[in-house]
Order: structure tokens, then C-alpha cells, then sequence
């Protein structure tokens, strides 16, 4: 997803909105632990839009989302 914004608008018009991690257990120092990131919203804000990502990976240890600004 980030590749997709900074190739398609200038770096100065793209703003880190807000991020949430939720903790289930603690990290794993050892394994294999693997992450998938979806896009869970795109938002009108008038003059640009936020886009809302979450994660979610294989082992229930965590849930990551966050939101970036683009105008």
C-alpha cells in the first residue's frame, strides 16, 4: 500500500493520520510470523482522504491499523 501512495502523489501531501496496536500475547523471538495488510476504508475528506489499513497475521499475537491523510 505505501508504494502504491508515494509512487501516485508527492511525498508532501501524504500525512500519518493515527495507528493503533492491539497486543494478544507476547512477540514470538522465535518462528515464523506473517502479516497480511488490507485496506479496511478509503474516506472522503472533502479536499483529499483517508485510507485506513489494519493487519491481521496467522498467529492471533497482534492487530495493527492505521491511517494515513493524503490531500
Amino acid at each position: 500500500m505505501c508504494v502504491f501512495i508515494i509512487e501516485r502523489f508527492p511525498i508532501y501531501q501524504i500525512l500519518h493520520g493515527e495507528q493503533y496496536l492491539e497486543l494478544f500475547k507476547p512477540i514470538p523471538t522465535e518462528g515464523k510470523l506473517t502479516s497480511k495488510a488490507s485496506i479496511a476504508d478509503v474516506l472522503d475528506k472533502g479536499s483529499g482522504c483517508a485510507i485506513i489499513k489494519n493487519s491481521k497475521e496467522n498467529l492471533r499475537v497482534f492487530f495493527d491499523l492505521f491511517m494515513i491523510v493524503v490531500s
